[in-house]
């Protein structure tokens, strides 16, 4: 593939950005997301295109290492998403993440078919990427985040969704986190994961599980993740750990009745 071309014009810039705030814009006009969310959502979105320009290099260099900063990154923005749920419900959450999914693939297509850059989305992909998208791969990660974030949101209640979510940003979030930056014992089913990092993200998508289901519910949620999260498969468990743990849940909670 030739290399990305950079534009100088900012039109491509509008022409990704636009689709997606008129989404959310309709979302607030039909009632699905309350205004106070929609000037929240905007404010974020703007801070992380200045973050993104001016904040990277410092944040690296006082983090040390890329992924920690992405990971970082990861988790902060699936706080985020699950504070918007929680304050504002599922259909916020729903009509964000689509929102996200819409520009994500005019961007795709406006850098990989046309081969032209686009400014200030480039630079705010790459800090929510993974190291592995920086070197001229498709920016996959967070576009697979936002895909089982919305898929666990429509198909299953929102307290299991909230909990799928929580696994997924506290769970896989600090498992990668902790794990690539202690080492350790490696896992026997899959050398890539670390025995410490695996319970880590265990422990931390527990607490977060915890505040929105009972003991047994977080419990089940927390280790269909975290297995999920360990197997060697070829699917982005950014996909796969919301979806898995919320389909765990769910038949947990249909043989218990406990929620």
């Amino acid at each position: 593939m030739a290399t990305p071309v950079k534009s100088s014009l900012p039109l491509n810039t509008l022409l990704v950005f636009i689709p997606g705030f008129l989404t959310v814009l309709i979302g607030v006009l039909f009632g699905f997301v309350p205004l106070e969310a929609f000037v929240l959502i905007l404010l974020v979105v703007i801070v992380t295109f200045l973050s993104s320009l001016y904040l990277r290099k410092p944040l690296e260099k006082l983090l040390s290492l890329n992924h920690v900063a992405i990971k970082a990154s990861h988790i902060l923005y699936g706080l985020f998403i699950l504070l918007l749920g929680t304050l504002y419900g599922r259909y916020t959450i729903l009509t964000s993440t689509l929102a996200c999914l819409i520009s994500y693939g005019l961007y795709e297509c406006l850098r990989w078919s046309r081969h032209e850059d686009v400014p200030y989305i480039t630079e705010a992909l790459r800090l929510l990427g993974s190291p592995e998208d920086l070197d001229g791969r498709p920016f996959l990660s967070p576009a697979y985040a936002a895909l089982g974030i919305l898929l666990s949101t429509a198909f299953f209640t929102s307290q299991t969704a909230n909990v799928a979510i929580s696994v997924l940003v506290l769970g896989d979030g600090f498992a990668a986190l902790v794990g690539r930056s202690i080492g350790g014992i490696h896992l026997p089913i899959n050398g890539r994961k670390t025995v410490v990092g695996s319970l880590t993200g265990f422990f931390m998508s527990f607490t977060g599980c915890r505040l929105f289901v009972p003991v047994e519910l977080a419990f089940v949620g927390s280790f269909a993740g975290m297995l999920i999260e360990a197997l060697p498969i070829p699917l982005n468990d950014n996909l796969t750990i919301p979806i898995f743990s919320a389909i765990c849940m769910t038949f947990a909670y249909e043989i218990t009745g406990i929620l």
